[in-house]
Order: structure tokens, then sequence, then C-alpha cells
């Protein structure tokens, strides 16, 4: 008997009992894959994934009332509708790449005064470059014009389309208009995809019997995820909220029906199937080592403190009042200690880094957090960092929070709220060492695992918890995953869970391509305001009137680096640091602005070429900025710059829409 056939027999004749894969064997009251009954009307989105087959696709989401076979055809008629949405979705990328992949061909018969007489040009229009504007390189199709020094094939300039106006720019920057003279369109053949239509049950009982699960997603407020509800971002209002600490997040709703993914943690007795492994060494930089404790084990003893520190890695549990808490603190013996209480059920997880090469890490002290009050300065970044070494208290309620983090003043701070009490540990540098990078990563309810930083480079470890922590459905954890790479990722149920994360980056740069700046995974790192922006694996574009800005949240010195392209337009734009490097003439030039004070823009030697890559290179110090292009310096400013909140890329303005391609961008 199968798994689909057992639920059945289960909801219609109150039959056998269903194994669960996490909680063991269950009666009918506790089946839980028709629970979203009369939950949809919020629904706004919905995701899917395919995992191995196992003897039975359901997961236990809480005890259930017995159910008649009227909600089963309900629960199979809303897998149904979700099953169809996916192909929709999966319809509509398939049409897109077919688009993508037509190319057409334009002929043009262009009239230039430069002593060529007339010519035909043709051109391509490669889907990367279509938009609102769209900017067409133009090939040379007419051998004649050898005689001009032109080979025939050699791309001779660019065509920009402006609401069915073509204007032709050679590579010399001379600008004349064009007359399209015939259009080669795709053949129309070209097959198209079939369109999606609603699966029968009985194919849906296959992807279950697969091990496809179901999950729905809607949007609902929540503490903004980018500020951590605090409104402010190194002493800005947050763009993401607008200063008002919350925001619309896409959340992830319930498991409809198959195997979770993401499972709660375990319950005790049961082992743990999460991605971690305990005890684990890792890393060519740290040693990194893991071990766990939960409530009824006693106090461990670690490593020597001389050898390195010991941060808390994972947190899971009820803190349910002021007996439950985690702490890692050096004792008298010299020696690094974990040790928990509690009267519920409670879990925790502690690592060990220790530096491979020299030793790094200087002497620790801690500091006590305990209750309201102002935030208690720790260290100043240049001497020192500070991490979360204890949290105890109740956290029950979506304000409560403990944190730890490096303030745009450069000093590292301790507060809390709510009735929850914490601890940090201070390490100081040893001396003569170069500090490393500090990045602040956040998770919230909803969320994936969160992506930091290459082992080779740093480590990681908790800076936040906040939030509610009711049970064993409760989890913050950061984590060496098997790609190498370490990882910030939770689990919730009912309650709101957030946390942090802060990655220390010695190297100066992670494993990561720098192209990774433009990946899907941090699209959410940049907001548009106008504009169209495409992110492809190595590239950013951008057509039209519009911006959009990165948040970095850092401080001088800082070296900005990235290839820029201006396909068409005259307002090409990088903000950063109260300095724009742009134009805002009639010329094609780049310069840096506000220019009040400053020599006037001379156009020898600062103009530049459409459709041609430019290396811009930003040094923003404590006390300036300079600008150099193609590794040579052509500008620089003198002024005060305390923080680099952000930085901003334009495509064009109301007065001049433009196309822009931003290629590998690197932040060190």
């Amino acid at each position: 008997m199968d798994g689909i056939q057992r639920i059945k027999d289960a909801v219609v004749d109150g039959g056998p009992t269903i194994p669960n894969p996490i909680t063991g064997s269950l009666g009918i009251a506790r089946t839980a894959f028709f629970i979203l009954l009369g939950c949809f009307a919020n629904t706004t989105g919905v995701s899917f994934a395919r995992e191995p087959a196992t003897a039975a696709h359901v997961i236990e989401l809480g005890p259930m009332k017995a159910v008649d076979s009227d909600k089963f055809n309900r629960a199979m008629e809303t897998v149904q509708k979700l099953e169809l949405e996916e192909r929709k979705l999966a319809y509509s990328q398939q049409l897109k790449e077919l688009k993508e992949q037509q190319h057409r061909q334009v002929f043009f018969r262009v009239n230039q005064s430069l002593g060529w007489g007339q010519y035909l040009v043709r051109f391509a229009v490669e889907s990367q470059f279509t938009g609102p504007s769209p900017t067409f390189h133009l090939t040379l199709l007419d051998d004649r014009l050898q005689e001009g020094g032109i080979a025939d094939g050699e791309v001779i300039g660019v065509v920009v389309e402006q609401g069915g106006v073509y204007q032709f720019e050679n590579t010399h920057g001379v600008q004349r208009s064009v007359r399209k003279l015939r259009e080669v369109k795709p053949a129309k053949d070209t097959p198209k995809p079939t369109p999606p239509q609603q699966p029968t049950k009985e194919q849906v009982e296959s992807l279950l019997r697969d091990g496809k699960h179901y999950v729905l997603t809607k949007k609902q407020r929540q503490a903004c995820p980018k500020c951590e509800g605090s409104k402010l971002i190194a002493g800005i209002k947050c763009p993401t909220c607008d200063g008002k600490g919350r925001a619309f997040v896409t959340a992830r709703f319930k498991l409809v029906w198959g195997k979770d993914p993401n499972p709660p943690i375990p319950t005790p007795g049961v082992p743990d199937q999460g991605p971690e492994s305990d005890h684990s060494e890792i890393g060519k930089m740290f040693q990194i080592r893991e071990h766990d404790w939960a409530n009824g084990d006693g106090a461990a003893k670690l490593m020597p403190a001389e050898n390195g520190v010991a941060c808390i890695s994972s947190i899971s549990g009820r803190f349910g009042g002021g007996v439950e808490g985690v702490e890692v603190s050096v004792g008298a013996d010299g020696n690094w200690h974990f040790i928990g209480k509690s009267k519920q059920w409670l879990r925790a997880k502690v690592m060990t880094v220790e530096p491979t090469g020299k030793n790094l890490f200087g002497p620790v002290r801690t500091v006590a957090w305990k209750g309201k009050g102002p935030a208690i300065r720790l260290v100043e970044s240049k001497k020192g960092f500070a991490y979360l070494s204890a949290v105890s208290g109740e956290f029950l309620a979506g304000e409560t929070y403990v944190r730890v983090w490096l303030d745009p003043d450069g000093w590292w701070y301790l507060q809390g709220d709510g009735p929850a009490t914490g601890a940090a540990t201070v390490v100081e540098w040893v001396a003569g060492l170069t500090p490393p990078e500090v990045i602040t990563y956040s998770w919230t309810k909803g969320d994936g695992p969160v992506r930091m930083i290459h082992q080779d480079d740093g480590f990681c470890f908790l800076s936040m918890m906040a939030g509610g922590f009711n049970g064993g459905g409760e989890r913050l954890h950061v984590y060496i995953d098997d790609d190498g790479f370490w990882k910030l990722a939770g689990h919730t149920g009912r309650t709101l869970t957030r946390g942090s994360a802060v990655a220390l980056r010695f190297s100066g740069n992670t494993k990561a391509p720098v192209s990774d700046l433009f990946g899907a995974e941090n699209e959410k790192n940049w907001e548009t305001k106008g504009g169209t922006w495409e992110f492809h694996p190595d590239q950013l574009i951008g057509y039209g009137n519009g911006g959009i800005t990165l948040s970095l949240n850092r401080k001088p010195p800082l070296s900005i680096d990235f290839e820029i392209n201006v396909l068409s337009g005259l307002r090409p734009r990088v903000q950063v640091a109260g300095t724009t490097l742009g134009n805002e003439g009639s010329k094609r030039t780049l310069a840096l602005y506000p220019r009040k004070g400053v020599e006037r823009i001379t156009e020898k030697g600062n103009e530049y070429t459409s459709a041609t890559p430019m290396k811009i290179s930003l040094k923003v110090r404590e006390d300036g900025v300079e600008y150099y292009r193609d590794g040579e310096l052509w500008e620089k400013r003198d002024y005060k710059i305390d923080s680099i909140p952000s930085i901003r890329f334009s495509c064009g303005d109301s007065w001049s829409a433009g196309t822009i391609s931003i290629r590998g961008l690197s932040v060190n």
C-alpha cells in the first residue's frame, strides 16, 4: 500500500495510521496534509521543490481533528491549482527564453559626412540590449568602403531608437540621422511551447509519490529585514521601509502537502537531520569545531583561551523566563566553557575558532547586558571585535532582542530590549594586525539560508537573537555548508523569529566571483527607483530614466571598482559618499560633481565614446575621493568622509534616458 492510498484510507475510513518521518507513527488526529483549508484568501505566491521519494509524504504541523472525504478532495483540488500555477510560471519562462533566442536583422542607410559616402549597415538585436530605448550595434556590410580604412564586418557605431526615431553615432561621436530600409524577422515556423493544462488528480498523486511538495507564501508586514526594525541604517532613514521599521515581505505561509525541505528541529531522542556536522574541522585560515549542548547536559570544557575564541553558533528551543539561558565564557582555569540552563526543551551549539597560522586574538573580556537602557560601547573596530556570547530570559514576543553590532562611528555596541538579558565577549586584536572587513547579514521568518563569506576568507558568528523562541520549531544557526560558504539559517513556526550574523573577512576577496553581486540571491540587496534593471550572471543592465542603489554601510578607506559601458544617453551617473561621477552637459564627458570651486571641464581627454567599456575605480578615503579611469588618475576631491552608506548607479534622467551596462563590480 503506497503513501497516497494510506492517506485516503485514513481520511475516508478512519483506517490505518500514517508513519511520519519526523515523529513516528501518527493516527488520523495528527495528519496534516489538509491544513490549508480556509486559509487561502491572503496568499499571493507559491514555491515548489522536489525531494527523493519516501514511504509517505506527510508532515505533521500540529494536532488536527478527523476529517471526511470532502476535505480530502478539497485538499487535492488545492494541490491541483498550485501545480497549474507552477506550470504557468514555467510556460512564461519558456516563452521569454524563446524570444531572447530570436535575433532579427534590420538594414539601415546611413548618411555619413566623414568622406565615406553613403553605406549600408546591418545589426542583430541581442537579447541583453532589448529595452525601452534599445541600442543597436552596427556592422559594415559593403566591401567598397574598405578604401576608407574600414573593413567589412567592423563595428562602426551604434543606432539609438527613441520613440521610433533612429539616430546613428559613429565611433568618433558624430551623430547623423538614419533611415530604416527593411527588417528581416525570424521565421514564423519557430515552435512554441504548449500552454499548460490543469493536471489531473492522478498526475498530482504521481508527483506526490515522487516527493513533490507545495508551500504557500504570502506578503505580510514584518519587521523590516534590511534595518531589522530599527528604522535606521548607518544613521540614515532605511529606504526599504521608509523609516517605518516594518515592511511588506514575502514569507513562507504553510506546507500544503509533501515532504518539507526545511523541517522543524527534531524532538529529543530523534537524530538531527540538519546540514551541519558536529566536531567538523573545516577551513584553511581557521580550524572550526562545533559542539552540541541540550538541557540536562552539564558544563562543557572546550579549549584553552590562548588557542582561539569560542562562539555560540546555534540556538533553538523555548526561552520562557529567567531560568532559560546559554553562555560561553573563559573560566578561572583559562579555558573556554559552555554552559546552559533550562527547565524546558532547549538546545544550542558552540563552535571553537582556532587560527591555523599565527595567533590573531589578544585578551578577551565579557560585558553583560541587563534589561533596558542605552547601548553599551565595547571596543573600537581597529582594536578588536565583539560577539554575542550569552542570552537568557524571555523570548516570546517579536520585539524582544539582544544584539551586538558595529556602528558607523567605528565602535562595537551591545544592546537589547524586552524581558531578555545577554552578554558580549570583547576580543582584542594582536598588535600590528590589519583589522578584517566586517559584514553583517540578516535572516527573518520566511527567508532561506543566507550565503555569507567563504570559509577560506574568515569566520562568522551570531550577532543578534530576536523575536519568539517558543519551542523546538524556532532556531538560528550559522554553519559551513557543503559548498564551502558560511550560511545563516533559521526556522520558525507561528512566531516571528529574527537573527543576524557577522562575517569577519580577512582576505581581500571571497571565493565567490564579483559578478555574484548581480546574481539572483543578491538582488534583494539592491533597491531600484525608476528605469528597467536586469540582473544577469555577469552584469547589470539599466534602461531608461532611473537608478539602482546597493547598500554598503561601510567606512573609508574603500575602493569601488567596476567596468561601465554607456550604450546610449548623456546622463550616466555613479553616486557615492556625497560625490557624483557623471555628466551634466551636452558632451560625452565623465567628471566628479559638484564642481563648485573646481576648474572648468575640458573636453580634450575627458570625453568618452558610446558603446566602449571603461574601467572605473573610485578610491574613497577619510579625506576625499579619487577618480581613476582605465588606470589613470583623472580627478580628486578633498573633503571629510565618515561613512559610505551606499553606491547608486543611474542610467539616465528625464532629459536624457539611456542604457548602461555594469560589469566586474568589486568593493574592497
